[in-house]
């Protein structure tokens, strides 16, 4: 080609370049348009099958939405909130962090904050959850998350001031009750924190939460009757939440009525097969009952991460020497012995006889 004809070929190509670009930046706002719109709808279709309780295709909605505009923080937002509710905290941190990093709104604030709760981030929630809020009716939901942080990092003379102007200005305050219950319990004020777990009763008769934590406290007590007694409750209100006949179970197993602990934790494993704590605990009541042979088959059913844990790595140790299994006895009971402390001397001498009786 000859410089000529390859400077008529560059300026043909630059004037049929410039009207294409041009056409190019006026379509790309009418594309980005089209997929906001797009989202829009998505968005709203997500919102019916909310409204017909259905999860999952809200969810499936939601995901669509962000395909077509990645910039709907509305669709974003709610998506993070429903991984909250369904347990799933690192994909509701994700969503929430992503909303919350491009505009700062108390809405986008709180659930980020109690995503950053559920994943023990509790220093990054008094980063995230601001003292001020921008609608005045969100200062005390972003005190009491901002409360529990503190009570959470125990800090609990700031974590008390805080709920109590809270109840000061709205003495029904369900959240702030049971947080300063819990704040109460932990100072070992029993007789308080079940004062303010009646106020929140009071607010709402059949509170799951508050009887959970009722339960809890008495069980800190050592108070098993009292334990029984709220527990049965718990299975009238709510027969399919897992947490009453675990808590009635882990009471029996207290009183040493291992019999009726072991009958009722085979019926909740019927129903509830994959609760971790209720296969544990059923281990454990079987490795009382000397049933050594049956409690090794249900701790090989807990996942690894559990097996690991101290409190199962004694079980598992105890239930191995009794079945002969000396070096997996000894694996686990040193596993316990290294956090156990003072705690651990009983498994300390077991472990010096497996050592022992090896060498």
């Amino acid at each position: 080609m000859t410089m000529k004809a390859a400077t008529v070929r560059a300026k043909f190509l630059r004037l049929v370049a410039a009207p294409l670009t041009a056409a190019c930046l006026l379509l790309t706002p009418v594309a980005a348009a089209a997929d906001a719109e797009s989202s829009a709808k998505f968005y709203e279709s997500a919102l019916e099958w909310l409204k017909k309780g259905d999860f999952r295709a809200a969810v499936i909605q939601l995901r669509n939405a962000l395909q077509q505009d990645p910039d709907n923080l509305s669709a974003r937002v709610l998506l993070g909130r429903l991984y909250l509710q369904s347990g799933n905290a690192v994909a509701a941190e994700k969503e929430l962090d992503y909303a919350h990093r491009r505009q700062r709104t108390d809405e986008a604030e709180m659930y980020l904050g109690r995503a950053q709760l559920a994943l023990r981030k509790y220093r990054a929630v008094l980063s995230t959850v601001r003292e001020t809020a921008d609608d005045p009716a969100n200062v005390a939901a972003k005190s009491i998350i901002r409360a529990e942080a503190l009570f959470l990092l125990n800090v609990l003379d700031e974590a008390e001031t805080k709920v109590a102007e809270i109840l000061r200005n709205d003495s029904a305050s369900i959240p702030g009750n049971l947080l300063m219950a819990r704040i109460k319990g932990r100072l070992g004020d029993l007789s308080a924190a079940d004062t303010h777990i009646d106020a929140a009763l009071l607010a709402k008769p059949d509170l799951i939460e508050a009887y959970i934590l009722r339960a809890q406290l008495a069980m800190q007590g050592r108070e098993l009757d009292k334990v029984l007694a709220v527990s049965e409750k718990v299975i009238e209100i709510a027969p399919d939440d897992p947490r009453g006949s675990l808590m009635k179970a882990e009471a029996l197993v207290r009183k040493n009525e291992l019999e009726p602990a072991r009958d009722l934790l085979a019926t909740f494993l019927t129903k509830h097969p994959n609760v971790t704590s209720g296969v544990y605990l059923y281990a454990r009541v079987l490795m009382l009952l000397n049933g050594y042979p049956a409690a090794d088959s249900e701790l090989q059913k807990l996942p690894d991460a559990v097996r690991r844990q101290p409190a199962a790595s004694l079980v598992i140790g105890l239930v191995k020497y009794q079945l002969g299994q000396y070096a997996q006895a000894e694996e686990a009971l040193e596993r316990f012995v290294s956090v156990a402390g003072g705690a651990g001397r009983q498994a300390r001498r077991l472990l010096a006889q497996i050592q022992l009786r090896s060498d």
